[in-house]
């Protein structure tokens, strides 16, 4: 039973994507594959961390070789102006 003072939360595909760094057509792939359960909240967190952590790894040249470079929590680079 919702609560008056409860909410509902949703989001989409494309916010999953957003949040994720991944392109939409990449998220959707990996909901058909089953490697992404947008039904379940810990899944998606799963997820978009994941990519998150992929992206700073590819920053830091761990994996794309572009060397070290700080990052924030979302795989951005932080100028050192």
């Amino acid at each position: 039973m919702l609560m008056s003072s409860e909410r509902k939360w949703t989001y989409t595909l494309q916010d999953i994507a957003t949040a994720s760094g991944q392109g939409i057509n990449t998220v959707r792939d990996h909901k058909q594959k089953g490697r992404l359960d947008p039904n379940d909240l810990r899944a998606v967190a799963a997820y978009i961390e994941g990519y998150r952590l992929i992206k700073q790894a590819e920053y830091r040249g761990v994996a794309g070789g572009r060397g070290m470079v700080s990052v924030d929590a979302w795989g951005e680079p932080i100028r050192s102006d």
